[in-house]
């Protein structure tokens, strides 16, 4: 990779994340770029996604042999799908059950083991840009002067306008839970809760420098990318809900390199395409900038992680992906023996404890109460282990009975009425959270009601809990499952 030193600050995250990065001991093997694989039918790559099966997916457009969207496994297995109700689809997201896709004025979802299965659901307003899954457990995509929420249940959609916002191409996530949307033309950030409540930050002075892409990184930071010949073409937010000009930093300078696509990777640092520069760029919070070049002529667009610590670059000139691998969290730290003139004692190693979630249990049988949930020290319905303090998110999933057709669970219809039965789960809008401030097992009393005005139906349900550390690293999720009954 080749190296150099950029001028970025961050309004003091960048000086805590920076002294985070150095505490982290010796670097793992570098990153490098492990093939090139090509899409079905010469398509052009749109935006990438991993999905709850493991495996890369990425629409895909003008393939000659009529393909809409392409899976790629770990290894590099190109499979491509021709879906009528996949057509022209762009942004790509999942909720953790299906893989949901942008079209224009519409959204489709479809389950990894059959998307010829693809349902499609009309969404006045979509513009085929990114989409993501919110902190409120909705599917989030913007059209011009709005945002649009998608249930994942049954894909309704709602309209939040959001004047003189532009067309936002690039939208994400932030730790502080609302939606942080890039708008190139306005020349700004949008940030817009789940509630709809808007505000913007201008990231140029002299509006000549616009937002393409966001990612959400650690904490509440979000960075962004702007394309544009200018000394800045990277930059940060921070500050939350205070919103302003000033939350706006310089960042990398990458004039005439055309960076797009960016993502918060495991190695702590974000990685961005660049389409006109023919590479990666990465980028730490403490400045240090380092490249890592493709193939001549590639086009690299859009970026997103992947399984094993990879990064998986859509190509859109060459009409690839690109594969990088060894894009890892940093070593563990270790204390040195300390220096002395009498016999030298040995100071054990220390490794730094991840956040996880290490066991999750449910009752078999939950009775509806009007309680709303509870940490408790003993009893209680849920069970769980983690091993930090550290905010743990519970998610449910309500059973249907389906039928199998493939290796899949899919809708009953009456076209696959005969089929044999089986089990699949949906998603329900909402969830609660918990914050344990020790490590160790913790139990939550649970009765069905999930807020103050919402509670779950009488029925079998698969739930999930997902922890996030003090530090904003969040993860892997566990599951289980329980039947709630009436009192």
């Amino acid at each position: 990779m080749t190296s150099s030193r950029i001028r970025t600050t961050t309004l003091g995250l960048a000086a805590t994340l920076a002294a985070a990065l150095a505490a982290a001991g010796p670097a793992h093997a570098a990153p490098a770029v492990a093939g090139e694989f090509a899409l079905p039918g010469n398509g052009t790559p749109k935006y990438l996604t991993q999905g709850p099966d493991g495996n890369i997916w990425v629409p895909i457009q003008g393939a000659s042999n009529g393909d809409d969207i392409a899976k790629i496994t770990p290894d590099g297995t190109v499979t491509g799908y021709n879906v009528a109700n996949l057509q022209d689809a762009s942004g790509i997201a999942s909720d953790g059950t299906y893989l949901w896709v942008t079209r224009t004025a519409a959204v489709s979802r479809f389950l990894p083991a059959n998307p010829a299965g693809a349902e499609n659901f009309a969404a006045t307003g979509v513009d085929s840009k990114a989409i993501t899954l919110g902190s409120d457990g909705n599917l989030w995509t913007g059209g011009t002067d709005k945002v649009v929420k998608i249930k994942p249940s049954d894909g309704t959609s709602t309209q939040v306008p959001v004047a003189g916002m532009g067309i936002p191409e690039g939208i994400a996530s932030g730790g502080d839970g609302a939606l942080y949307l890039a708008s190139f033309g306005t020349q700004r950030v949008t940030r817009v809760t789940t509630a709809g409540a808007s505000s913007f930050v201008g990231v140029d002075t002299d509006n000549t420098n616009g937002a393409r892409q966001v990612a959400a990184g650690p904490g509440n930071q979000i960075a962004f990318t702007a394309p544009a010949a200018k000394p800045r073409d990277m930059g940060f937010i921070t500050g939350g809900a205070a919103l302003g000009p000033t939350s706006v930093t310089g960042g990398a300078v990458m004039t005439g390199k055309d960076p797009e696509g960016i993502v918060y990777a495991n190695d702590a640092a974000y990685w961005i395409a660049r389409f006109a520069g023919n590479d990666v760029a990465r980028v730490t919070a403490d400045g240090a900038f380092t490249t890592l070049p493709l193939s001549a002529n590639s086009g690299p667009r859009r970026i997103a992680k992947g399984a094993n610590d990879t990064l998986w670059v859509g190509l859109e000139t060459a009409k690839k992906v690109a594969r990088i691998t060894g894009v890892s969290a940093p070593a563990p730290q270790t204390t040195p023996p300390p220096t002395t003139t009498t016999p030298p004692t040995t100071v054990p190693p220390t490794t730094e404890v991840q956040t996880a979630i290490t066991k999750l249990s449910a009752s078999a049988s939950v009775r509806r109460t009007s309680l709303l949930p509870k940490l408790v020290r003993s009893g209680g319905q849920f069970r769980f282990t983690v091993t930090k303090p550290a905010t743990v998110r519970f998610t449910f999933a309500k059973a249907a009975t389906g039928r199998k057709v493939g290796t899949s669970c899919v809708k009953l219809t009456r076209k696959n009425a005969t089929k044999k039965r089986c089990r699949y789960f949906t998603p329900v809008r909402g969830g609660f959270s918990v914050k344990v401030t020790t490590a160790g097992e913790h139990s939550v009393r649970f009765g069905g009601r999930i807020s103050a005005k919402r509670s779950l139906a009488p029925g079998v349900y698969r739930v999930t809990a997902r922890a996030t550390g003090t530090d904003g690293a969040v993860a892997k999720a566990m599951t289980a499952t329980f039947t709630l009954k009436t009192s």
